[in-house]
């Protein structure tokens, strides 16, 4: 019997999804492999996403309601590093919950304050404000920016928010 976290997130995407959905993320996984940003097993439902000794997304797997939510992490971004259609698409996915920063998971004071988010202004955006539950293709390909993107600043010594992992 193979050991429950030991079970590669594209087994569970072949259990749960079909068709177009079921391709759409196995070609997301894929590509995240490739670009050597390795999902792997952090509990019974996540896998995170490290790059270089921080955690830069995670993906949550629900069974019971068939869902895959991905949650890259924020950071101090250039509000002109997206385009206008993937703007809209990161402020509609905000997590009206993480909008109150620190207050929510602790996790963000030791890192800096995120208070604008592309051009659009908040009091305070946890690092962990925006999640894509069952993202459209459209969604998977923002996603990915967003994901080189934080890749990029880590690579650069600029990390800001996110968590650094130890393990």
């Amino acid at each position: 019997m193979k050991d429950k976290l030991n079970i590669k997130i594209e087994e569970i995407i072949q259990e749960l999804f079909e068709g177009e959905k079921k391709e759409n993320f196995l070609n997301f996984v894929a590509y995240l492999r490739t670009n050597k940003l390795n999902p792997s097993r952090s509990s019974a439902v996540a896998y995170k996403i490290n790059y270089k000794g921080f955690t830069i997304a995670y993906i949550w797997v629900n069974k019971d309601n068939q869902t895959l939510k991905i949650s890259p992490f924020l950071d101090i971004y250039d509000d002109n590093a997206l385009s206008d259609e993937f703007k809209a698409i990161v402020w509609a996915n905000v997590d009206e919950e993480r909008l109150a920063g620190c207050e929510v998971c602790n996790k963000c004071y030791k890192f800096a304050t995120i208070t604008s988010l592309f051009g659009k202004e908040y009091s305070s955006i946890c690092y962990r404000a925006i999640s894509f539950t069952n993202p459209t293709t459209l969604e998977l390909e923002c996603i990915k920016k967003l994901l080189f993107m934080k890749r990029d600043i880590v690579l650069n010594g600029q990390a800001k928010c996110g968590v650094p992992f130890h393990g």
